[in-house]
């Protein structure tokens, strides 16, 4: 985990197969989601197995739980583009979506400036750019949250790209 930060200082390309989702710092693979049944996606990080999960219908949201312990959350309003971030740790965060004029998925900090975001870029051809602004908040809060974006964002990923992100360093 110590060399985290390094690893997220360069290039980060997501990349699809039928069950897994590769995330690779150049040519290093951080980590390895594999899809399981009923939304359900499992990885390991740092010795330390993780899920995520999809969680209720009127208040919905998204659990990722560490070693079986929920680490994070994040609450959707059941109307509306923005969710509610909260880690173990406290650290409470933002998601917002918009549609206009192409699908962009932002995440927050709690002063409300903006950490990363996914965007579909249409500019050539459709692929979807991950863009990481801000790497100095926690560098696993950085990484669950990149995850949380790919296991929120997928469907859209897997609809314009070739499967793969490309990390534009701003």
């Amino acid at each position: 985990m110590a060399q985290l930060k390094s690893l997220l200082n360069q290039n980060l390309t997501w990349s699809f197969s039928k069950k897994n989702i590769v995330l690779r710092s150049n040519d290093v693979v951080l980590l390895e989601l594999r899809e399981e049944k009923s939304a359900r996606v499992s990885f390991e990080f740092d010795g330390k197995s993780y899920t995520i999960r999809n969680e209720g219908f009127w208040n919905p949201g998204t659990i990722i739980e560490k070693e079986g312990k929920q680490f994070l959350s994040l609450k959707r309003n059941f109307f509306g583009s923005k969710a509610n971030i909260e880690f173990e740790s406290g650290n409470l965060y933002s998601c917002k979506i918009s549609n206009s004029p192409l699908a962009k998925l932002s995440f927050f900090n709690k002063d409300e400036n903006e950490i990363l975001y996914y965007k579909l870029d249409a500019t050539q051809k459709p692929m979807t750019v991950l863009s990481i602004i801000d790497k100095s908040i926690n560098e696993l809060e950085l990484l669950m949250m990149i995850v949380l974006g790919c296991y929120s964002f997928k469907g859209i990923i897997q609809e314009n790209d070739d499967a793969a992100f490309i990390l534009m360093v701003a």
